[in-house]
């Protein structure tokens, strides 16, 4: 028995795919592995925060945290999109990839002061809205400073790393960073439950992880290199192409909590800033995805055929992964929901529609994620145009000012955003093949 099962082994091994299954076994244990001490680490910095904070201060710290994201998005405007899709080319030399970094970075620089002009007063408008003084706006202001200041650079920073494969220091400095902002923003907020203090322990880790991330960066880049004029002109080509869709998709992400903001109380806005904490479960998904499939598809050859089964491998393996999340929370969501307070409770059926809506949006912006690496894009007036009108249909008919339509808003914009990339993808690999 012990000679067949040795035997059977051993033909295993010689397999001609079996190096790259094991590499491929173990580069998933240790990412996802490293990922789910991350998420629960973040889903407890989040639960703690809901919990200590009173809701009016939860409401304004959702809002603020929202329009982070979507500074963050205007910031980039298609730079990080540019990067890699021209670094992905010339990963292996030292100097251009340190020109094509310093490039982004430069054009990184002078996007995130236009997109603090934008934004701050859009940011203003939403706190008076919810009857935020103006003393309590100056403060959250301040507050969001640093997360933002460390968001212009980081996600360009991790590209290089990234293309090299070199995971295990990315996930350290993230772990780094998640465990400081787990003891300094439940550690202050205990003592000051004020949005300020929420968002300044948010920021202050990012900064210094953003340190730690250009030490990373800087071992597999020349450091001398400057920005390149022929780099800056294709990285801007796409910035062109991409613009658009970032400013629309920019607000049109976060709608739900913007229309909430607008004409919903602050009781439906903590609420769903609750729920939101769930999505950190498809955000470990999204860096691992992240990290070791989507620099992969980037250096893949120029084979419509290699490209065409490397997608349907990524979004079966994507797909599986969401359903079988889905199947735990549907059993859990009560445990999930107590663990928020007393004022969520009873939210069981509204946390698994979130969490449907977060994954339909994690295909979305994996499948998107997936074309944009090879520098595919679509046209913008078009994507721009299906996208707006179909949204406007779905404000006809869902109403939007509470919790539960807010989120089946939020779930028919992820869906209709999902067809419309996985059709581009498609269209792009088949007119390829042609």
């Amino acid at each position: 028995m012990v000679k067949v099962f040795k035997g059977s082994v051993g033909k295993i091994k010689q397999h001609k795919h079996y190096d790259k299954a094991a590499s491929w076994t173990k580069m998933l244990s240790v990412t996802g592995g490293t990922q789910i001490i991350l998420q629960v680490l973040g889903f407890l910095t989040g639960v703690l925060l809901v919990r200590l904070m009173p809701q009016k201060e939860f409401s304004y710290y959702t809002i603020v945290n929202t329009m982070l994201g979507t500074m963050t998005v205007l910031a980039d405007g298609g730079v990080a999109t540019g990067v890699i899709a021209y670094g992905g080319k010339v990963w292996q030399d030292k100097y251009r990839l340190g020109q094509v970094l310093a490039t982004g970075i430069s054009l990184r620089k002078i996007f995130s002061v236009i997109s603090l002009l934008v934004t701050l007063p859009i940011l203003v408008w939403l706190l008076r809205v919810q009857h935020a003084e103006w003393w309590q706006i100056a403060l959250m202001v301040c507050g969001l400073i640093p997360a933002f200041l460390a968001a212009v650079s980081d996600s360009v920073l991790e590209i290089v790393p990234k293309l090299h494969q070199e995971i295990k220091p990315l996930q350290l400095n993230q772990l780094v960073v998640t465990l400081g902002r787990f003891v300094l923003s439940v550690g202050s907020v205990f003592f000051f439950p004020f949005t300020v203090v929420a968002l300044l322990g948010n920021g202050l880790p990012r900064m210094y992880g953003n340190l730690q991330l250009k030490k990373i960066s800087n071992r597999f880049v020349d450091t001398a290199a400057k920005p390149d004029p022929e780099i800056r002109s294709s990285i801007l080509g796409i910035v062109k192409k991409r613009m658009p869709e970032a400013i629309y998709y920019s607000f049109s992400g976060q709608i739900t909590v913007w229309l909430l903001s607008l004409m919903g109380n602050s009781s439906s806005i903590a609420q769903i800033g609750a729920l939101s904490k769930i999505s950190l479960v498809t955000t470990s998904f999204t860096m691992v995805l992240g990290m070791l499939v989507i620099p992969r598809f980037a250096r893949l050859p120029d084979d419509s055929s290699v490209i065409l089964k490397k997608y349907i491998h990524s979004s079966a393996l994507a797909v599986g992964g969401l359903l079988v999340m889905l199947l735990v929370l549907w059993f859990t969501s009560g445990l999930v929901l107590s663990a928020f307070g007393k004022e969520y409770e009873g939210l069981d059926y509204e946390l698994v529609a979130y969490f449907i809506g977060a994954a339909v949006a994690f295909m979305a912006n994996f499948t998107y994620s997936l074309f944009s690496s090879r520098g595919w894009l679509m046209n913008p007036v078009l994507s721009i145009s299906f996208n707006a009108v179909s949204l406007a249909v779905c404000a006809y008919f869902i109403k939007v000012d509470n919790l539960q339509g807010a989120i089946y808003f939020g779930i028919a914009n992820s869906l209709i955003q999902f067809v419309v990339n996985t059709f581009f993808l498609l269209y792009s690999i088949f007119k390829k093949r042609k």
